[in-house]
């Protein structure tokens, strides 16, 4: 059960990538310098893990926003764009457009020509290592998911600096994405950032037979006192996917501490 909680990879994702790649001439895009030869390596391997080391991920997020973009802007404009390719009814949608080669979207209105679903796949391709190499830098080796996909609990206080030094958790490099069971929800973009803006808010395991035996974890702590030690001690855990017991047994809990409640004047 740790495992399915904490799953990051996406079998859709796979298939797309498996789709795009089979209509582009892979050799011909490697032949363009070491750094797209390292980007198409590095994508053609991925096993569909958004994991935080993953440059697969990164690659083929950027493809798949491009490839969308291409296909969508020309009917919606730039603003209703960056609107529909967050909603949930094209995230639904992605795959059975991809798999659709006579869709209308495939052909750019605004030319002549008909443009087709693989030519659009070959120009988002390339797009997308373009983005990324100029954004992120030259190598692909620096192009890890966890650099781009980050996970900050925001505090109310701490959306104004500098009191987000103090208030805020965070960020931290975090596996996950949007189309896995360890979703952790971002919004599309060529190069990122791709902060994280939604996710589980506890992970729980509980045999009722033995409850003694309970493993949870929650995104930040117990507490919302800042000068608390359980503001943030569950922060480490929870990225990296680990748990702790939730303790049944009063005669294992700590008694060195006593907590006085004094009635207000």
């Amino acid at each position: 059960m740790k495992r399915i909680q904490n799953d990051v990879k996406s079998e859709r994702d796979k298939k797309i990538r498996d789709l795009v790649v089979g209509y582009t001439d892979i050799e011909k895009i490697k032949s363009k310098g070491p750094v797209y030869m390292q980007a198409m390596n590095r994508l053609t391997e991925w096993n569909g893990e958004y994991d935080v080391q993953s440059t697969g991920a990164t690659i083929y997020t950027s493809m798949l926003y491009h490839i969308l973009k291409l296909a969508m802007e020309d009917e919606l404009g730039e603003d209703q764009f960056k609107k529909t390719v967050n909603s949930v009814t094209l995230r639904s949608s992605i795959e059975t457009l991809f798999f659709n080669e006579d869709s209308p979207w495939w052909d750019n209105i605004n030319t002549e020509e008909k443009e087709s679903r693989n030519q659009l796949f070959r120009e988002g391709l390339q797009l997308a290592m373009d983005d990324l190499s100029e954004n992120i830098g030259e190598s692909p080796d620096n192009w890890h998911w966890g650099k781009l996909h980050t996970l900050t609990h925001v505090h109310p206080v701490g959306r104004q600096e500098p009191f987000d030094k103090v208030f805020n958790v965070g960020p931290f490099a975090k596996s996950g994405g949007n189309e896995v069971v360890d979703k952790e929800n971002f919004l599309y973009s060529g190069h990122g950032p791709y902060n994280i803006r939604s996710g589980p808010a506890m992970r729980l395991l509980l045999d009722f037979a033995r409850p003694e035996e309970a493993l949870s974890v929650i995104p930040t702590g117990q507490s919302g006192n800042v000068m608390s030690r359980h503001y943030d001690d569950q922060a480490v855990l929870f990225v990296q996917g680990k748990y702790k017991v939730q303790e049944m047994d009063k005669s294992k809990l700590p008694t060195d501490r006593i907590l006085h409640l004094k009635p207000g004047l």
